[in-house]
C-alpha cells in the first residue's frame, strides 16, 4: 500500500497512466459500441431519424422541430446522414449509423478542442471546468444523445475559452469563432444561462479584454445578440409550457429516491471530490492527505465499477430517470462555468491541484462510461429483439405485447419508449420498404395513428409516411391480409364476438344479442380481402329501428354515397334488410365504409322509461357481405 502512494514522481506517473488509459479506453469503447448499437434512436432519436429519412426527396434531407430555436444544431449533428441521403446512399445500416455518429463523438471532438484551445492559450487548468461539466452533468443524460443540449454546451464554452485565454488569434481561430458563434443563435436555448455568465465575465474583466484583445469584443457582442434572440424566440413560440416542464425536472430530480438510485450518485459524490480539490487543492500537496484521497477516489472507483457492472446485467436500470437528468445538462455545465470565472478573477488557480483534479474527473468519466455500456448493452438487446421480430412476421401491425415490449419484468423494456414503437420499427427496417410497425401504447388514435388505404398513407405519431420516400406496398398488403373482411363471412356483433373491430364509430357497447346506435350516425368499415372485382355486392343483416310513434328512417351510405332509405315502423325483434352495392364503388379502393344516418335517434331515459341516456336508433346482431 505504501508503495503505491509513493509521491516519488515515477510512481505517480504510474497511477494517473492507468486511470486515464483506463478512463480513455472504457469511454472510446462506450462511444463506438452505442454508435454501433444504433443507441441513438432511442426516445426520440427514432422520429429524428425517420423524420430524415422521410425528407430524402428534399434538395437537403433534415429534421428541426420548428418550436424550438435548435436549428443549427440538427443541421450540425444530421450532416452526415443527409449528406450521404443527398448522394444517394440507401443502405440503413450505414444511414443508422451515420445518424449515431456525431451525436456521441461531437463530445470527443467537444474535449479536444477546448484542451487544444487551453494549451495555446497557457492556461491548460481551465479545461477542468468543460470536462468537469460534462463528465458529472451531461454524460449522465447521454441516454436521450439526439438532446442538442449537448452540442450548444461545446459550442458556449468554445466561446467562453477564447473571450477567457489571452493569445494571439490566428487566421484558423477567426474561422472556428465565426461558426461557434453563428451557430449558437440557434443551438439550444441554453445560451439564456450560459450567456449571461459570458457577457459577465466580458463585463469585470472589460478593461483587459480590450487592451490584450480588441476581436474578443466580437465573442461578447454576438452573445449578447445571441441572449435577446432567445428571449425573443421564447416570447413568440409556443414552447412556454415545454420551458416550465424542463425547468420542473429540477424539482424532481432532487427526489432522494431518485439520485440516489441511478448513475447520478456517481455525478453526486463526483461533485463532493472534485469541489474538495478545487477548494483545498493546496493541502493536498502533503503526502498524507494526498493518500487519503486516493484511498477515497479508489474506494469510489471500485464500488462504482461493481454497481455498473451490475447496470450492464439490468439490475437497477431506469433510463427514464437519465433522460431527465438532461435538464443538468444546462445548470450543471453554467455553474462550473461560474466557477471558472471566480477562479479566473480572484486568481486562485494556485490553491488547485491541477493533477488531482484532472485524475477525480477521469475517474467520474470512466464509471460513467461504464455506466453507459450497460445502457448499450440493454439497448442492443431491445434492439436486436424487435428487428427479428418485424423481420419475421408478416403483420402489418404488431401490438407491444406481442413481442414482450410491455412486460415491465424485463429490464431491457425499460428502454422503450412510448409512443416511439412505430418510428423504432421503421427504422430499424433493412431497407426503405416498411413491412411491419409496431403499434404505440401511447397516442394510438386519430390524429395521432390511422391506417389510410384509400391514400396508401401511414400516419403515426407524428408524421406521416406514404410511397414518396418509404416503399409501404408490403405494409398495406399485409394489413388488409391481417384486417380484412372475407367475403361470405357472417358476422356477429355481440359481446362475445371478436369481430366487433369492424365497428366504426356512433355505437354503444355492444350486448350478448348484438349492439344498438348511439347517436345520429353510426358506421361499418370493411377492408375487403380477396374478392371479384367484376361483381357486384350485397350487404344485408338483420335490423331493428328504436321505434316510439313516428317511423325511424334510416339513410344508409356506402362510401359516402347515398344508396337507400330504410323505413322502420315498429319496434320488434329484428327483420333482414340489404342493399345492393355496385362493383365500381371497390375498384380503386378496397375499403367498404357503410354509415347510417338515424332521422330521430331517442333515449329512453327522455322518454321517462329508464335510466337509459343512450340515443338509440338502428340496432344490428349480425350482417355479411356476398357476391
Amino acid at each position: 500500500m505504501n508503495s503505491l502512494f509513493d509521491y516519488k514522481q515515477d510512481s505517480e506517473r504510474r497511477i494517473y497512466k492507468l486511470i486515464f488509459g483506463a478512463s480513455i479506453s472504457i469511454y472510446l469503447i462506450y462511444i463506438i459500441t452505442a454508435i454501433l448499437s444504433n443507441r441513438a434512436l432511442y426516445a426520440d432519436g427514432s422520429d429524428f431519424f425517420v423524420r430524415i429519412v422521410n425528407n430524402r426527396n428534399n434538395f437537403w434531407p433534415y429534421f428541426d422541430d420548428s418550436k424550438h430555436i435548435r436549428l443549427f444544431a440538427n443541421l450540425i449533428n444530421q450532416f452526415p446522414t443527409a449528406l450521404a441521403l443527398h448522394l444517394g446512399v440507401r443502405n440503413m445500416e450505414i444511414l443508422r449509423i451515420l445518424f449515431g455518429t456525431p451525436l456521441f463523438i461531437n463530445n470527443l471532438i467537444g474535449m479536444i478542442v477546448c484542451t487544444w484551445i487551453c494549451h495555446r492559450g497557457k492556461k491548460i487548468w481551465l479545461a477542468i471546468f468543460p470536462f468537469a461539466s460534462y463528465a458529472l452533468f451531461c454524460i449522465v443524460s447521454e441516454i436521450f444523445i439526439v438532446n442538442q443540449a449537448f452540442l450548444a454546451f461545446w459550442l458556449y464554452y468554445i466561446a467562453f475559452l477564447y473571450l477567457i485565454l489571452e493569445m494571439k488569434w490566428k487566421f484558423y481561430d477567426w474561422i472556428i469563432i465565426f461558426y461557434v458563434l453563428m451557430a449558437s443563435y440557434r443551438s439550444h436555448e441554453g445560451i439564456l444561462v450560459y450567456g449571461p455568465l459570458i457577457i459577465l465575465y466580458f463585463i469585470i474583466n472589460i478593461k483587459k479584454i480590450i487592451n490584450s484583445n480588441k476581436s474578443k469584443v466580437i465573442v461578447a457582442v454576438s452573445t449578447l445578440l445571441e441572449i435577446s434572440y432567445a428571449a425573443w424566440w421564447q416570447l413568440m413560440h409556443p414552447v412556454k409550457e415545454q420551458t416550465e416542464n424542463y425547468l420542473g425536472l429540477l424539482k424532481m430530480l432532487l427526489d432522494p429516491k431518485i439520485l440516489f438510485t441511478s448513475n447520478m450518485i456517481f455525478s453526486i459524490i463526483g461533485v463532493i471530490l472534485l469541489l474538495a480539490v478545487l477548494v483545498f487543492g493546496y493541502k493536498f500537496n502533503e503526502m498524507k492527505n494526498q493518500k487519503v484521497y486516493y484511498m477515497v477516489a479508489f474506494t469510489f472507483l471500485i464500488i462504482s465499477t461493481i454497481l455498473g457492472l451490475y447496470h450492464i446485467k439490468g439490475i437497477g436500470a431506469n433510463p427514464f430517470n437519465e433522460y431527465n437528468y438532461r435538464v443538468f445538462a444546462t445548470f450543471g455545465g453554467a455553474f462550473f462555468m461560474l466557477l471558472a470565472i471566480v477562479y479566473d478573477k480572484l486568481n486562485l488557480k494556485d490553491r488547485i491541484n491541477v493533477k488531482l483534479c484532472f485524475f477525480t474527473i477521469a475517474i467520474i468519466l470512466l464509471v460513467q462510461s461504464i455506466w453507459q455500456i450497460g445502457n448499450n448493452y440493454q439497448w442492443n438487446k431491445l434492439e436486436s429483439n424487435v428487428k427479428q421480430q418485424i423481420s419475421s412476421s408478416n403483420k402489418a401491425l404488431l401490438k407491444p405485447e406481442e413481442i414482450g415490449l410491455k412486460n415491465s419484468g424485463l429490464a431491457s423494456n425499460q428502454y422503450q419508449w412510448p409512443w416511439t414503437g412505430p418510428v423504432f420499427s421503421i427504422a430499424l427496417q433493412d431497407s426503405l420498404q416498411v413491412n411491419s410497425i409496431i403499434l404505440p401504447y401511447e397516442c394510438n388514435e386519430e390524429p395521432y395513428f390511422y391506417v389510410n388505404l384509400k391514400t396508401k398513407k401511414l400516419t403515426i405519431p407524428f408524421i406521416e409516411i406514404s410511397n414518396s420516400s418509404y416503399n409501404t406496398d408490403k405494409f398495406f398488403e399485409n394489413y388488409i391480409n391481417q384486417n380484412g373482411y372475407t367475403v361470405g363471412s357472417k358476422v356477429e356483433v355481440g359481446r362475445n364476438s371478436n369481430m366487433i373491430s369492424y365497428l366504426s364509430d356512433g355505437w354503444a357497447s355492444p350486448e350478448e344479442w348484438g349492439v344498438w346506435s348511439n347517436g345520429k350516425e353510426a358506421g361499418i368499415e370493411l377492408i375487403m380481402n380477396k374478392f371479384n372485382k367484376e361483381k357486384d355486392f350485397t350487404f344485408r343483416g338483420v335490423f331493428s329501428g328504436y321505434v316510439i310513434k313516428e317511423p325511424q328512417v334510416i339513410q344508409v351510405y356506402i362510401n359516402d354515397a347515398f344508396a337507400e332509405d330504410w323505413e322502420f315502423i315498429s319496434l320488434n325483434s329484428g327483420e333482414e334488410k340489404s342493399v345492393t352495392i355496385p362493383k365500381e364503388m371497390l375498384k380503386d379502393n378496397n375499403t367498404l365504409n357503410i354509415r347510417f344516418k338515424i332521422s330521430n335517434p331517442i333515449s329512453p331515459a327522455s322518454l321517462g322509461k329508464s335510466n337509459d341516456n343512450r340515443e338509440l336508433g338502428i340496432s344490428m346482431q349480425w350482417f355479411i357481405v356476398e357476391q
